[in-house]
């Protein structure tokens, strides 16, 4: 599919894996963020799962990424989900008040619940 991104298909669900484990402002302003848009943009990303188990740093260029595929997602009437964010980046998440807006779940057992 891509080099950042490793995209899998579960029931209605789209399952994307980040292949890196530290993201950072070059890579989502470069490939990483187009990728990510042509994944939202896809006509078959009805839901949209975005799995980080894996990723330990995240730069705040991806938070507005993250907001932006938020709305992109509402906007199709369809949902978007994050799952497996290590501590460190929830706590980022919580600081910044973005859990309250970003629905987060903690597996992708629990992403993938209707």
């Amino acid at each position: 599919m891509s080099q950042h991104l490793r995209a899998k298909r579960h029931a209605e669900f789209l399952v994307v894996h980040f292949l890196d484990a530290s993201i950072h402002t070059d890579l989502v302003n470069g490939s990483l963020g187009n990728e990510l848009y042509a994944v939202v943009g896809r006509p078959d990303c009805s839901k949209l799962v975005l799995n980080f188990s894996g990723v330990q740093f995240l730069c705040s260029s991806m938070l507005g990424k993250l907001i932006a595929a938020t709305k992109m997602m509402s906007q199709k009437g369809h949902p978007l989900r994050l799952c497996e964010i290590c501590p460190h980046i929830r706590t980022i998440l919580r600081r910044t008040r973005l859990d309250q807006i970003l629905d987060i779940r903690n597996t992708e057992a629990e992403a993938l619940e209707s």
